[in-house]
């Protein structure tokens, strides 16, 4: 089947009558515009149906058509929005600035989102995402599509969303504290047991517990006062520990001193923790195997690089008989491997025949993301 344009002319000459016919084939300019056409009616069934609402308005803000849903969403037939100023008819007046930069900048080609408010006919104010599009003509804009998503049920569910886990930071910052409570009465319990006990291998083991139930108490104070659990400042949590109480008398005892050199980056409390527990395993292990008859300097250093975090621990002579400690099955061999994996990470040991010794712990920031903790962390913020 093909598409022609027939034209006939009837012509007399010397008393005869003749019919001259011509013939074209329009097959393709047919076929282009019934596409224009369908495609003119699926544009006309979408603005109609839409379920957002829809003006277009002239070069001078004034509506020429709206849809269903705009009456709908606004209280306004169309009879009574036509020919007038979008801005003027639908902005309160506190909005009204912005308005005109959105429809300005429309009119100059950008197509802008915005979250904002408008008014019904009847004054009631509503929360609406307006997106601004406008149409073109070789290059000119000669009229702009005005859309608007009423979001007062999305608002409404955000709130409660807030309201929700605002509730649960709350609830969660007194459980850190109220651990850390819990934890300080075992300490004294520990303490209590310790005075009454004269066994030497005894009391080592209850002061190991002892500063071990410490740590873990300072970093649930640590928590507590940070409030957020995705974004922990570790130097802060590295302060903390060289503040406990266990280590400032392992210092004062086995004389040693402790400098800190550590970049600000932050890590989720799935990695603060055992790396935290980790550090005071290794710190615990000094002391105990470091010459008493000699004082020594201890460097802690935290470095970042790009997405690995590196935990430096050295010094000149900081424990005895690296390998023969590295090789011993002892609880503190077994805590720090098992904190180690928990990290997925690599403990490099000293090397037995330098004087110079350091351990570094090596593992990968978790860089984990998703909208309810970013949600969450505004309202902790």
């Amino acid at each position: 089947m093909k598409d022609y344009l027939i034209q006939a002319k009837r012509l007399v000459e010397e008393g005869k009558v003749y019919l001259v016919g011509s013939g074209v084939d329009i097959t393709e300019t047919k076929k282009v515009e019934r596409e224009n056409r369908k495609n003119q009616l699926m544009m006309e069934q979408l603005f109609a149906n839409a379920p957002v609402g829809i003006a277009i308005v002239d070069t001078e803000n004034k509506i020429q058509h709206i849809n269903k849903s705009f009456e709908q969403m606004f209280d306004y037939h169309e009879e009574e929005a036509l020919h007038k100023n979008i801005n003027h008819l639908l902005a309160p007046e506190a909005k009204r600035e912005e308005a005109h930069e959105i429809s300005s900048a429309t009119h100059h080609g950008q197509s802008l989102q915005k979250e904002t408010v408008r008014v019904t006919k009847h004054g009631e104010e509503i929360p609406v995402l307006i997106g601004s599009v406008p149409v073109e003509l070789q290059d000119e804009v000669i009229a702009i599509y005005g859309i608007y998503v009423d979001i007062s049920q999305h608002r409404e569910y955000q709130f409660r969303i807030e309201d929700a886990l605002r509730e649960k930071v709350t609830l969660l910052s007194e459980l850190h504290h109220r651990l850390k409570n819990n934890l300080a009465i075992i300490n004294s319990l520990l303490e209590l047991q310790l005075f009454d006990t004269d066994d030497p291998k005894l009391k080592e083991e209850l002061t190991n517990i002892k500063n071990r139930i410490m740590t873990i108490a300072s970093i649930h104070e640590v928590l507590y006062q940070n409030g957020s659990l995705s974004k922990i400042p570790f130097n802060n949590f590295l302060q903390e520990l060289i503040d406990v109480g266990a280590i400032q008398n392992e210092q004062h005892t086995k004389d040693v001193a402790i400098n800190t050199d550590a970049d600000e980056f932050s890590l989720d409390i799935n990695q603060s923790i055992p790396c935290r527990l980790l550090l005071n395993e290794l710190l615990t292990l000094i002391f105990l195997f470091n010459n008493e008859n000699k004082p020594s300097n201890l460097d802690i250093r935290l470095r970042k690089y790009g997405s690995q975090v590196h935990v430096i621990v050295e010094g000149k002579e900081i424990i005895n008989c690296p390998k023969e400690v590295r090789e011993h099955q002892s609880l503190h061999n077994i805590l720090i491997d098992t904190l180690v994996k928990q990290l997925n990470g690599t403990l490099l040991w000293p090397n037995a025949h330098e004087e110079y010794q350091k351990f570094e712990l090596i593992f990968t920031k978790e860089t984990s993301y998703s909208p309810v903790r970013d949600l969450f962390n505004r309202i902790q913020n």
